[in-house]
């Protein structure tokens, strides 16, 4: 079991004692980090969650959305990518819902990954905005997309 300090601006600090970032004050977040061995000898996280400084999971909200668990990493044949599921609550609405968040590297999950995921959704107020956002998105890709082999046809 390992532990990730992440301080205000950023900053990593990596430790295997969770009492040295708990005395810190500058530390914003903890992530505690387990991690299994395989037969090749190679480490795994097989869980990654959000502390406090007593090492009790800790429940982040912002934006009206509250972060409730980490899940357990995974990989994707297809992206080839590896990510976790994040457990999100719209609050406003007690609506649980899980979305996939790129993994790597774990240490800057949650200051590259999971806040501003969560910010963005704060910014829409609602995950059903959100989705409609994320697929408008989508759809604009594919009229690009459309559009220029229309383009092509017609040359």
């Amino acid at each position: 079991m390992r532990y990730i300090g992440i301080y205000q601006n950023g900053v990593i600090d990596h430790r295997y004692e969770l009492t040295t970032l708990a005395q810190n004050p500058l530390v914003k977040y903890i992530l505690k980090i387990d991690e299994g061995v395989n037969s090749g000898g190679y480490h795994f996280v097989t869980e990654v969650m959000l502390i406090d400084v007593k090492g009790e999971l800790r429940i982040l909200t912002v934006g009206g959305f509250q972060l409730l668990d980490i899940g357990p990493r995974h990989y994707d044949q297809i992206t080839k990518q590896h990510f976790v599921e994040v457990t999100l609550c719209e609050t406003r609405l007690e609506y649980v819902f899980h979305l996939p968040v790129p993994l790597y590297p774990l240490e800057e999950l949650m200051h590259h990954q999971i806040l501003p995921l969560m910010e963005e959704l704060g910014r829409f107020g609602s995950y059903a905005a959100y989705q409609v956002s994320k697929e408008n998105e989508q759809l604009k890709l594919e009229i690009a997309k459309l559009k220029e082999q229309l383009g092509e046809l017609r040359s």
